[in-house]
């Protein structure tokens, strides 16, 4: 799925701005590391800040997709992210919920 490659490329710059751009300006994102839910643009860019510049990485892994309709599909699966903790690359399994929608124009 094209979408989600973008997106791993958009988490792999290690740009706050570059990954919230993959996100619909009311969209919710519930972190991997977060505590509480991220709502809206601002919100994002603030939970993926503390990544900018680390070398972090993610590869995605098994994914399975639901099409929900014409305009959008679920996708679920696996993931690696690897970060850098200490100079030293440190992987840890995660997992994804992704609703995908069609751009809005």
């Amino acid at each position: 799925m094209r979408r989600l490659t973008v997106w791993s490329a958009a988490y792999n710059s290690n740009d706050p701005e570059t990954i919230a751009k993959n996100y619909c300006p009311d969209a919710i994102l519930l972190g991997t590391v977060s505590p509480v839910m991220s709502e809206g643009t601002e919100a994002i860019i603030t939970y993926f800040t503390p990544s900018k510049g680390t070398g972090n990485k993610n590869a995605i892994d098994e994914r399975r997709t639901i099409t929900i309709n014409d305009n959008a599909v679920e996708v679920a699966g696996f993931y690696t992210f690897t970060r850098m903790v200490e100079g030293k690359a440190v992987p840890a399994p995660s997992r994804f919920t992704m609703l995908v929608t069609k751009a809005r124009k």
